[in-house]
């Protein structure tokens, strides 16, 4: 239980901060169709991946399948640190 709430807390933190960004960079006249698909793309990989991963501990233990969401993770994060417009976004919205 308190691996999911790590990894629950991590998803929220992670999409409060990258999600405002996204719509910040969209143009007004956008707005709401960017938030209709970002609202898709954050919630359509959990109905995927929450049956992948639950078949990966039919498979393996439980601590497996955590290090396995800690990989993909860490790729997520290292390809966001590669995009020169999300670095630029965050950069602009940091307090100074």
């Amino acid at each position: 239980m308190a691996a999911a709430a790590v990894i629950g807390v991590g998803s929220g933190v992670f999409s409060t901060h990258v999600g405002p960004l996204i719509l910040g960079g969209a143009p007004s006249t956008h707005v709401a169709r960017v938030q209709s698909v970002l609202v898709l793309v954050q919630s359509l990989p959990l109905l995927i991946t929450i049956n992948a991963l639950g078949a990966l501990n039919d498979l393996f233990s439980a601590s497996v399948v955590l290090v396995v969401c800690a990989v993909f993770l860490l790729a997520a994060a290292a390809l966001g640190l590669r995009s020169p417009a999300l670095r630029t976004a965050m950069a602009a919205s940091s307090p100074k």
